[in-house]
């Protein structure tokens, strides 16, 4: 169970990234093989080797609601996702070292102009 706070990394390094006109055009067709722009993210005094939650949260203003706005999210144990105070999903299914599972969603349902908060229990 090494590393069970690895959290959402690839979400909050989209989020961050995304903007949203970006957020609006389509994603290449073999997105599972494209390059990802993310890192693993944690708390820096968490201890590596014990079982424990951590709670991450992301501020994310838009001057209008984009009409998509995928993410994809992972953890190498469990998250559960949320924006704006609503559950948007959980995950990711089981994988290995070779087979890192990811979840996808599109957040623009629960998004609103002005400040919006995305945040994750892992």
């Amino acid at each position: 169970m090494r590393f069970v706070f690895r959290l959402i990394a690839v979400a909050l390094t989209l989020l961050a990234l995304h903007s949203p006109s970006q957020a609006q055009k389509a994603e290449p067709a073999d997105a599972t093989h494209r390059d990802w722009k993310a890192t693993w993210v944690t708390h820096p005094t968490a201890p590596l080797r014990e079982s424990l939650v951590l709670h991450f949260r992301r501020p994310l203003t838009l001057d209008s609601v984009p009409v998509s706005y995928p993410v994809c999210v992972s953890a190498d144990n469990r998250f559960v996702l949320y924006v704006n105070g609503q559950r948007v999903g959980d995950g990711p299914a089981r994988g290995d070292l070779d087979h890192w599972r990811y979840e996808r969603f599109d957040l623009a349902p629960l998004l609103r102009a002005g400040r919006n908060l995305i945040t994750a229990s892992v």
